[in-house]
């Protein structure tokens, strides 16, 4: 999958924020303010929060492109309109401010609009590592208090039963007795 633009620049200062976290309360400090050369007036002010910048991207560059994977491309407006979608789908859920969300899902675009649909509602995030084992997937949702755990069900279906025994299970496309996520968001 490829970033591009803004979301590009605002990840790689998502994830830099996530290992630093500057300030311990989940905001992105200026980086002017740490490295004494590199400032993020480009996004606006000196704090935001990580679901901030994805925002001020998806404003900032509306029509051109904004991700791509092996099927298909999306513009930063169709990638907001989708990760709206998401939001809704995860009220729809009952996901709110606080509550934690894992994931373990492929490299797509709907896992990337899932994401940033839960920074921007401001609900904790974790993924899952895709080669981990069971078990650590296992400690990890345990761990991360995770509320709902979103599984890709045509790569991972073996882990989906396992998992259900720890979480709350949400899927990323159709599985017999789990809410399918991006169905959801579709409607």
């Amino acid at each position: 999958m490829i970033l591009l633009d803004g979301l590009e620049f605002a990840t790689k200062h998502l994830l830099a924020s996530q290992q630093a976290n500057w300030q311990g309360t989940g905001r992105i400090v200026s980086a002017d303010q740490r490295n004494g050369g590199f400032a993020m007036s480009t996004l606006g002010s000196s704090t935001c929060t990580m679901g901030e910048l994805v925002d001020r991207a998806i404003r900032r560059f509306g029509d051109r492109p904004a991700i791509v994977d092996g099927k298909s491309k999306l513009t930063y407006r169709q990638l907001g309109a989708r990760i709206s979608q998401y939001k809704s789908a995860f009220a729809a859920l009952g996901l709110k401010n606080g509550d934690a969300v894992g994931v373990l899902v492929t490299n797509t675009i709907e896992a990337y609009s899932v994401m940033a649909a839960a920074i921007c509602m401001g609900v904790r995030y974790t993924a899952l590592h895709p080669m981990g084992i069971l078990d650590d997937h296992l400690l990890i949702v345990g761990d991360a208090e995770i509320d709902m755990l979103i599984v890709e069900p045509t790569a991972y279906a073996a882990r989906i039963e396992p998992l259900s025994k720890a979480c709350k299970i949400a899927t990323l496309g159709p599985s017999e007795g789990h809410t399918d996520i991006s169905a959801l968001a579709d409607q």
